[in-house]
């Protein structure tokens, strides 16, 4: 008679996580369903009533185009999965409850999602986010304030993106930097200044109080 096979741990927490996964999307609903009838059905209604339709759409329109392309960058680097999906959307929905939006390394905190990978990229997609909010604020003091004071600005916002992006870019060139630290430790230049340099006393001359004991 055969005897079934062992199940292993992990077969167990994926199961309880495929049951877990039904009462977050339960828990989700209600959580809305509370806040819809928390505001009122008839205040959302008037509030809804007093909206031009075209601009409603294009609302929806713009949140869905910026919502997509959000979710993008994070699918060019993790891949297109589930996996990569709810990944950031709890990046972003925590983001959007905690100061300074510190909640979006909140995968970091469960076992599945917690990779230094992960982590520089929350930084990374901060620092791109941070840099399309200055952007567009550029814009806006160019068409607010006025052309001269808004070019001024500019120019001070795409040199402090572009120093920013070219340090990322350096630091991310591991092979640059260890040539030049292989460079550095066997250039002759190097090495002719080592010779020109006073040998170390505390290395050549014994101590006197060690001298004195023997």
């Amino acid at each position: 008679m055969p005897t079934p096979a062992a199940t292993s741990p992990l077969d167990v927490l994926q199961r309880s996580g495929k049951g877990r996964a039904k009462y977050i999307w339960m828990l989700g609903i209600g959580v809305y369903l509370f806040f819809l009838f928390y505001s009122g059905k008839d205040n959302m209604r008037e509030a809804l009533g007093q909206i031009k339709p075209s601009y409603l759409l294009a609302l929806i329109l713009i949140e869905g185009i910026v919502l997509w392309f959000r979710v993008s960058k994070w699918y060019l680097v993790f891949g297109f999965n589930s996996r990569t999906t709810a990944m950031c959307m709890m990046s972003k929905a925590a983001g959007n409850l905690t100061p300074a939006r510190i909640g979006e390394f909140s995968p970091l905190l469960t076992e599945r999602f917690r990779s230094a990978k992960v982590g520089t990229w929350i930084i990374f997609d901060r620092l791109l986010e941070a840099a399309s909010t200055l952007m567009l604020g550029a814009v806006g003091l160019i068409a607010v304030v006025g052309l001269s004071q808004g070019y001024r600005m500019l120019g001070w916002i795409l040199l402090l993106i572009g120093g920013i992006f070219a340090s990322l870019y350096l630091l991310s060139r591991r092979s640059w930097l260890e040539s030049a630290t292989a460079n550095f430790t066997t250039t002759p230049r190097r090495r002719s200044l080592q010779n020109k340099l006073p040998p170390s006393q505390f290395l050549t001359a014994p101590h006197p109080h060690l001298s004195r004991a023997t």
